[in-house]
């Protein structure tokens, strides 16, 4: 994910040349948060860090309460949320700030299950025009960076070439 983060990042450092971001398997609030929240919110890709705020108020005011602010699904989230670390909960479902994007999974990671990565795609695919995404059938976590190997080496050297990025958006 902190590939991603740098993507999003990269016009705080315009005479850097990044030509896309490449993630494996990446962590993002999707592992807190259930779908019924990215359907429902009106925040679009940036609910984790809403939530997060949201919990920050109630921990420095105690007389708010999250059911003041939150549905009952928001609170669920809210309080998976405790449990989180505050750097994954910053992470944002942006796309890499419309940079190419490569998202690459194993469908059977038990570290970040396909739905969290399934849905971090459809929220970049909102934000950036050019989002691939490769599923890889009966892989782990462990097991993704040598199946993935060929397929983000070629990927990265076609940006480097300045090769149009192929996207997996509708």
């Amino acid at each position: 994910m902190a590939a991603l983060i740098a993507g999003e990042n990269a016009s705080y450092a315009p005479d850097l040349d990044i030509v896309g971001v490449a993630a494996l398997a990446p962590a993002n609030p999707a592992t807190f948060l259930i779908p019924e929240i990215s359907q429902q919110s009106t925040g679009g890709p940036r609910t984790g860090r809403n939530i997060l705020l949201v919990r920050a108020y109630t921990w420095a005011y105690p007389d708010l309460q999250l059911s003041d602010l939150l549905t009952d699904i928001g609170i669920e989230a809210a309080e998976a949320a405790s449990r989180q670390g505050i750097q994954q909960l910053a992470i944002s479902a942006d796309a890499a700030g419309g940079l190419p994007v490569l998202v690459m999974q194993g469908t059977v990671d038990n570290i970040v299950p396909q739905a969290s990565t399934d849905l971090y795609v459809s929220e970049a695919c909102k934000s950036s025009s050019r989002v691939s995404y490769i599923k890889y059938p009966q892989i782990d976590h462990r097991g993704l960076l040598k199946a993935a190997e060929s397929d983000f080496t070629t990927w990265i050297a076609s940006r480097f070439a300045n090769e149009p990025a192929p996207s997996d958006c509708q």
